[in-house]
């Protein structure tokens, strides 16, 4: 399933939106991992800023290693690129615009050894 959604509060509307319910209840969290029922309860719980963006960091790697849900996490306003990508349009509308003419340029890490 791919699902294009806007969430105005991450944290908040994480929950039913992998639930595909309207309902924050632990009920319909019941078909989830054991694992990810704890954290989204977590994150409902979290009191403090800096708690719910580490929340939201685990969930985010722990989604991205489960093979059956994979996070793409975008923005409709925004998006960074590597420099090594070429051919891409100068100002895009949307995001992977015309992704069959992008070029991608090897990128090594810099060797500092003599």
């Amino acid at each position: 399933m791919y699902r294009t959604e806007t969430l105005a509060e991450p944290a908040a509307e994480l929950g039913p939106l992998l639930t595909l319910s309207n309902s924050t209840s632990i009920e319909s969290y019941g078909q989830l991992p054991a694992w990810l029922r704890r954290d989204l309860l977590e994150l409902d719980r979290a009191g403090d800023w800096n708690s719910i963006t580490q929340i939201m960091q685990r969930l985010h790697r722990q989604l991205w290693a489960e093979v059956s849900m994979i996070p793409l996490w975008e923005l409709d306003d925004r998006f960074l690129c590597r420099r090594n990508i070429r051919n891409m349009p100068e100002q895009p509308i949307r995001c992977y615009q015309q992704v069959d003419r992008w070029k991608l340029d090897p990128w090594y890490p810099r060797d500092n050894a003599p």
